[in-house]
């Protein structure tokens, strides 16, 4: 009964970003309004249409730009390479993407050989087999109305010149990983072998070009526009240092996995140490009523859960005995007050406070004022299925070491120890 607010529809990015600040707070304090509505945007896009239990983390992709702060943060629905284009074509609009996973290349016999060449006209004769070999296959590839190579290998420069007269641009994808993304994205297949694909083999994509993020030069696919397209969206975060950018990325990988658990289940808590005392306070009344060795072992329980306020308290400079005292005194205060329907907020539908839930179980610790706190009034929720999973798991583990009666002496492998030797004479 200590769940507050249940999320309705999870397609709904104001909805979304208001249980993502929490997360994204706790490791970039004071830039969750500027990174959650980006994150809860790219978490929706990519949620399926039918059932958005297929959510996948995967899909929301992350590219780091040193350069600028972390409010220049932007969103770019498709995916961004690191790299810029390989020729000198550097947009295609409605863009036809073939993706080849080997390179684009003269193929190379398995064994040695050697070409014995006698005159200036045996040499022409050789080096024309070569382009016409090429040229056909990039002609076959051009007239299958490819407007873009993708390739996970070398492109030689014969491949280069050939796909440049016919305008069709070059991106290089070093990862496999990375590649099998891009895939996704376009709705692609990547070609192990070098010819012309088929059109179920061919991807789409609304624009391909190279775009200048923060002094570096980046290919992007973009897919804007097309909701049906839209498999993969990238996070382009900006930042003074790299470990300023590593720190947003965990925010954004912790707030990206804290939508899935919204999938999972829309309820959430109080946060800010406000559910660990609320369930602290309940469990030393509970203890009261019990007798013998098991209230003592419910009271010490019910202790262990204000570790987590007063660990905030301290962090921000708060004496942790007078915070946990203010705290039980603000939780003890109110009996449960049924939440007046009248008074809802009417212009955010798809987030339901719940009923008969006891005001005064949301107090926490405002680590932004240094006292204690309305944790609903400062928008920060917990995942109840996260949290409960949590308690279990600590609790199992807390028993886990308690049932172990046997103590564990530590020996030196390798058998019994070497009897002590003699002392060495000078020589």
């Amino acid at each position: 009964d200590l769940c507050a607010l249940r999320v309705r529809d999870v397609r709904d990015v104001t909805a979304v970003a208001g249980v993502l600040r929490a997360a994204v707070a706790s490791k970039q304090h004071g830039y969750e309004d500027v990174l959650a509505p980006l994150i809860a945007d790219a978490c929706v896009r990519v949620t399926p249409k039918g059932d958005p239990r297929g959510f996948s983390v995967d899909n929301v992709r992350v590219v780091k730009m040193v350069g600028g702060g972390v409010g220049d943060a932007k969103l770019v629905q498709g995916m961004v390479l690191g790299r810029a284009p390989e020729g000198a074509v550097r947009r295609v609009t409605n863009a036809v993407v073939a993706v080849f996973a080997n390179g684009i290349d003269v193929a190379r016999t398995e064994t040695k050989g050697t070409v014995l060449i006698k005159n200036a006209d045996e040499l022409l004769a050789f080096s024309k087999g070569e382009e016409s070999q090429v040229g056909a296959l990039i002609d076959a590839i051009a007239a299958a109305g490819v407007t873009c190579v993708v390739s996970g290998g070398a492109i030689g420069e014969l491949a280069k010149h050939y796909l440049e007269r016919h305008g069709i641009m070059i991106c290089k994808v070093q990862s496999k990983f990375e590649l099998r993304r891009l895939c996704r994205a376009l709705g692609a297949t990547p070609l192990v072998r070098l010819g012309a694909p088929t059109p179920e083999e061919l991807g789409r994509c609304r624009a391909v070009s190279a775009e200048f993020i923060g002094g570096k030069l980046v290919t992007a696919f973009r897919q804007d526009g097309d909701a049906d397209r839209a498999r993969i969206c990238t996070l382009v975060l900006r930042g003074s240092t790299g470990s300023i950018l590593d720190d947003v990325e965990r925010a954004v990988d912790d707030a990206v996995n804290n939508y899935k658990a919204l999938i999972r289940d829309p309820r959430f808590v109080p946060g800010a140490g406000a559910t660990e005392l609320e369930l602290a306070r309940r469990l030393g009344t509970l203890a009261e009523s019990e007798t013998g060795l098991v209230q003592y072992a419910m009271q010490r329980y019910a202790e262990a859960f204000e570790v987590v306020p007063a660990t905030l308290g301290e962090t921000c400079g708060m004496d942790a005995t007078q915070l946990i005292a203010d705290l039980y005194t603000a939780h003890a205060a109110d009996a449960a007050t049924p939440v007046d329907e009248d008074k809802k907020d009417d212009d955010d539908d798809d987030v339901e406070p719940v009923p008969n839930v006891n005001p005064a179980a949301a107090m926490g610790v405002d680590v932004d004022a240094c006292a204690i706190g309305n944790a609903a009034e400062m928008s920060i929720w917990d995942n109840l299925a996260s949290k409960a999973n949590a308690i279990r798991l600590a609790t199992d583990a807390a028993v886990t070491i308690l049932k172990v009666d046997q103590i564990i002496m530590a020996r030196r492998a390798g058998g019994p120890k070497m009897p002590a030797q003699g002392a060495r004479d000078s020589s």
